[in-house]
Parts: C-alpha cells; sequence; structure tokens
C-alpha cells in the first residue's frame, strides 16, 4: 500500500518539475566522453599534451601535438565513471602511427588494468583500439608498444577520442557536450554569421564537427567584429555552459576581444547570458581577457533552443577550434515539494475508507 503510495508522490513531484525533459544520447556509442568539462589530458614526456583539456592538442603541429615513445604513455581522465568501448586516435601528420599500444583502464588513476584490443588503421591518419569488452572506467592510458614508420620509432597524438560501447543510451547530464559527435541529433551544426570561413583540411584538427568515425575538423576562423555562429538544438535546453576553444596562437586570437553568448526561444529575440564587458555593445569595456586554448563560459541558467556566440568588437582574425555545448539539468519545482505534505495525508485517508 505505501509502495503505491510513495510510487504516486514520486510521479507527482517529477510532473509537477520546470517541464523540460533533458535531453538524451541515443547512440552511446557516438559519444566522445572526453569532451567535458571535467575532463583531462596528461603524458609523461613533451609537456605539450600535459596542459591540455579534452583533447590531446588543438592544432595540427607545433606545441600542441604529443610525441611518444615505448617509455611514455598518455592518460585521460574522464572526470567520472563512464563506458569505455573503444579509442580513437589521429596523427596529424599521416604517419607516425602505433603499431601496437598497451590499453589500460582505471577507477581510482592508481591500479591500472590491461584491456585486450582490436587495432584497426582507418586510414593513414587515424587509428582505432577497440576493447574487446566494454569496461566502466574514470582513467584510460595509452602506452605504444611498438610503431609503424620505422626508423623514427614514434606516435603522433594529435587528438583522441574514447566512445561507450553500443545498445545503450546515454543521459549527458551536466557535464557531457550536447554536440559531442552529433550523437543527440545529427542535423546540429553551426549556422555561420558574418564573414566567418570553414577551413576543413584532413589533417586539421582545429574543428567544429566531430566525425567519430574518421576523426577530421573543421575551425571557423577569418572572425572579426559582428561575426559568430549560432546552434540550433532542435529541442529546448536549460544551458548553463558554453565550451569555446580559441586558437593556441595569439597571432590567431585577440586576447582583449569583446564576447557575447545570447539564447532564444524562437531564433528572433535574443537574451544574453554571458557577457565578458561591461557598457553598450557600441562601447564594450572588457574586464576579463581571453585565454589561448579552451575557455568554459559561465552562462545564466536560461531555457531555449537556439544559442549564438558573436564578437562584439575585436582586433579581427579569429580562429575558433571547438564548440560544447552544456545543460543544466531540470530539479522539481519547491511547490511539487511543498505539496507532498498535504498530498500524503489525503492518500492515506483515502487507503483507510
Amino acid at each position: 500500500m505505501y509502495k503505491a503510495i510513495f510510487s504516486s508522490v514520486a510521479a507527482l513531484a517529477l510532473s509537477s518539475s520546470v517541464g523540460l525533459a533533458a535531453p538524451i544520447f541515443s547512440t552511446r556509442e557516438n559519444v566522445n566522453v572526453l569532451n567535458s568539462d571535467l575532463a583531462s589530458v596528461t603524458a609523461t614526456v613533451d609537456a605539450a599534451a600535459a596542459s591540455q583539456k579534452v583533447t590531446a592538442a588543438e592544432q595540427t603541429s607545433g606545441p600542441s601535438t604529443w610525441f611518444g615513445t615505448p617509455s611514455n604513455s598518455i592518460t585521460a581522465n574522464l572526470g567520472a565513471s563512464r563506458n569505455v568501448k573503444t579509442v580513437r586516435v589521429s596523427t596529424g601528420f599521416g604517419g607516425y602511427k602505433a603499431g601496437s599500444a598497451v590499453i589500460e583502464t582505471s577507477s581510482d588513476g592508481i591500479g591500472y588494468t590491461p584491456q585486450a584490443h582490436v587495432l584497426v588503421n582507418a586510414n593513414a591518419t587515424n587509428q582505432s583500439f577497440t576493447l574487446s569488452t566494454a569496461v566502466n572506467a574514470q582513467y584510460v592510458r595509452l602506452t605504444p608498444t611498438s610503431f609503424q614508420e620505422a626508423p623514427d620509432n614514434r606516435w603522433a597524438v594529435n587528438q583522441f577520442r574514447i566512445y561507450g560501447d553500443s545498445g545503450a543510451t546515454l543521459a549527458p547530464g551536466e557535464h557531457l557536450d550536447l554536440l559531442s559527435s552529433s550523437a543527440l541529433d545529427s542535423t546540429i551544426v553551426p549556422s555561420l554569421i558574418g564573414s566567418v570561413a570553414y577551413e576543413d583540411a584532413p589533417y586539421n584538427s582545429l574543428y567544429v564537427n566531430d566525425n567519430p568515425s574518421l576523426i577530421i575538423r573543421k575551425v571557423m576562423y577569418s572572425m572579426d567584429t559582428g561575426d559568430g555562429f549560432k546552434f540550433d538544438m532542435g529541442q529546448s535546453i536549460l544551458f548553463s555552459k558554453m565550451g569555446v576553444t580559441f586558437h593556441y596562437d595569439t597571432s590567431f586570437l585577440d586576447v582583449n576581444a569583446a564576447i557575447k553568448v545570447s539564447v532564444s526561444t524562437d531564433d528572433i529575440s535574443y537574451a544574453p547570458v554571458y557577457k565578458n564587458y561591461t557598457g553598450p555593445d557600441g562601447l564594450p569595456v572588457v574586464f576579463d581577457t581571453i585565454e589561448t586554448g579552451l575557455n568554459f563560459l559561465e552562462l545564466t541558467d536560461t531555457t531555449g533552443r537556439y544559442i549564438k556566440f558573436e564578437y562584439i568588437l575585436t582586433t579581427g582574425g579569429n580562429r575558433i577550434a571547438d564548440t560544447m555545448i552544456f545543460q543544466a539539468v531540470p530539479v522539481p519545482e519547491p511547490l511539487a515539494v511543498g505539496a507532498l505534505g498535504v498530498m500524503i495525508p489525503m492518500m492515506l485517508r483515502r487507503r483507510a475508507k
């Protein structure tokens, strides 16, 4: 009897929540769980990768590509326990691939367990390591043991992705990117605003769109005052955070630019949810400069279907690599909780008759 009553109470609380259905990834195997504000990547050599968040690299060459030898490893901390099945790696060079590697997983970053896997070379730059059995883990460590391009004997990790097993859905919660590998909706792509251009060379890891099969990216460049992009999420989202990967080279980043993020329900009227400046758009005073690489912009939690990023004032020539969207998970309204004190006695009296 009481089980039935409290089931009814739980249903009442859920039905009285904000009324916003949190999105669900229908294909867990397409969700790159490294696209998270909790994730980080470290390496035992070439500090190139040691400070990178989310991806092993942000650029095809220079300080962002990690080179590993048999004595070196690269480790992803997913920030939470995730289902792990496939690791995809791009060298970014058309070579420098691993001939074999040890793949290990851990729940605490201390004790690691080797995982049997199958290595497949998708093309000249992309490899995938598929575990024989999916595991739940927070840490994934890769250590090369042989190389395909002798005599260089090194493995270039320009970027890598980690995916779960197939046959299950995945709730993104507040810490998985809603744009990850188009797993939420393959039609969610950026609409460019102004004079923004795309670069999508196969070896360029600067990206906007993430293809889970072949790690090929696009970069938005030539971004000047008035330029930007927007996303139609296809449903109402309680937006809470945006991740933006700016160029690592300040030659392609105006760190003093004034930027704004806005949200809309109809793609007509937009409300600002983030600004790094004070004053009117026509005369902005920047108080928070932009850092190279990945920046997480804390938004005012706002419900909408569309989200837009704009350069309000800049010296120009900016490049943006990656964009991530995060939600706040709706919670039951206080009225629903307060109503429980009224509903429970009523239900009990009804049962007693």
